[in-house]
């Protein structure tokens, strides 16, 4: 076996390893969380022309509890009280225009399958970009997705010229 053959058997089980224990140790929220960030940021980018995004923030309650105190400690930090109210799981985007600066929140549908630890269905909810909200026809346009196992390992590489942030409460 050449050495080029060699480098080339080493990177890929060094791959498969990495994906494995991304499998095994990274949480299925935060799997959810990047899948949900990357959808937002790409339905802000294709209804708002220019648009520079700044961070993106996924935030996450524990299921089947409403931790309202929390959630707003969690959150205080990156959206206005009063001007756009989150709903649960969301993504909050920072962005800026030539117009200015701006936010969007998207939330979502999602169904866990605790067996697997997968989600499957996930879909946006509603969209709203500044003070606008997506109409019901283009929600009703917007793909489904789900998030597997892969997507854990995902979930690992950032989305680059974003600033990421999450919040699992």
């Amino acid at each position: 076996m050449g050495k080029g053959a060699k480098i080339s058997v080493a990177g890929s089980a060094v791959a498969v390893a990495a994906i494995i224990g991304a499998i095994m140790f990274v949480s299925p929220t935060r799997a959810l969380s990047a899948a949900i960030m990357r959808d937002c940021i790409g339905v802000v980018k294709q209804k708002t022309k220019g648009v520079e995004i700044i961070s993106a923030t996924a935030i996450q309650p524990e299921p089947n509890r409403r931790k309202v105190e929390d959630f707003n400690r969690a959150t205080q930090a990156v959206i206005s009280r009063g001007d756009i109210v989150p709903s649960e799981p969301s993504v909050l985007i920072d962005f800026r225009t030539d117009r200015g600066d701006g936010k969007a929140l998207c939330t979502y549908f999602v169904e866990l399958e605790t067996g697997s630890g997968t989600y499957s269905g996930v879909s946006a909810h509603d969209v709203q970009i500044g003070l606008n909200s997506l109409s019901g026809l283009e929600m009703a346009f917007m793909k489904r997705f789900d998030v597997g196992r892969l997507d854990r390992a995902l979930s690992l590489i950032p989305i680059f010229g974003v600033v990421q942030k999450f919040y699992l409460d």
